[in-house]
């Protein structure tokens, strides 16, 4: 009890601390403060927030039907669960579960051919360490017991209706990737942050500071995969 107590304060506080400190490259390209190209970037924002959400609720309800699918109960969330405390369902009466969707690999190039940082990532997804709004801090440190994270042919599956939970599905301890998202990256250090987000992809220590007060770190698959329940439908049970 007394280890779950200090690492929530340290939780807390890095979180804290991440609406304080400022990215060194604040006016790189694609940063939000760039105020040449402001109105374009909140409308490319706006457009990519909008399938953001389509490909989240998607993967929502997949998961739910997956779950269902192996005998697990799945109640959707309350308002206040899932805005503040950053969770969807209620699995089996007692776990929290966040589901998100994972981003499969970018095909993008530079212009001189070679693969950028996002695609040399591969498929992964964003940490959300601190959410837009000031005083809320990102799901990672939020009340979900567990993250289940949907492959990328399932999240990106447009007209898909079924999965299978054991196959489609990443099933992570949400602690676990907060103590992951704690020891790759130092909150304190200006260094850490960048509003560059192919800095961020190329680098699994560099926080990603995206619009607002929002702080995001890349995780690949990879690390989803060895941070995973060996088995997510005993572990949900």
């Amino acid at each position: 009890m007394a280890a779950a107590a200090a690492a929530a304060a340290a939780a807390a506080a890095a979180a804290a601390a991440m609406t304080t400190v400022s990215p060194a490259d604040s006016t790189a390209s694609g940063s939000s403060t760039a105020s040449a190209s402001a109105p374009r970037v909140r409308a490319a924002a706006y457009f990519q927030n909008k399938k953001s959400i389509s490909i989240g609720r998607r993967a929502e309800t997949l998961f739910q039907r997956a779950a269902t699918d192996v005998g697990l109960a799945v109640m959707p969330s309350t308002p206040q669960q899932n805005m503040t405390d950053h969770f969807d369902f209620v699995v089996s009466g007692r776990w929290g579960v966040d589901v998100k969707a994972t981003k499969a690999a970018s095909r993008a190039t530079r212009g001189d051919g070679t693969a950028t940082a996002a695609a040399a990532a591969g498929d992964g997804t964003w940490l959300e360490l601190h959410a837009a709004h000031t005083h809320n801090r990102g799901w990672v440190f939020g009340k979900a017991a567990f993250i289940a994270f949907a492959r990328s042919h399932v999240g990106d599956g447009e007209g898909r209706t079924t999965s299978v939970l054991a196959d489609d599905w990443i099933v992570v301890n949400r602690t676990k990737l907060a103590m992951y998202a704690m020891r790759m990256v130092n909150p304190l250090d200006p260094k850490t942050y960048t509003a560059d987000s192919e800095v961020a992809h190329g680098a699994l220590n560099r926080i990603y500071c995206r619009r607002d007060n929002e702080r995001l770190l890349w995780v690949p698959l990879v690390v989803m995969e060895k941070l995973a329940e060996a088995d997510a439908v005993k572990a949900l049970a």
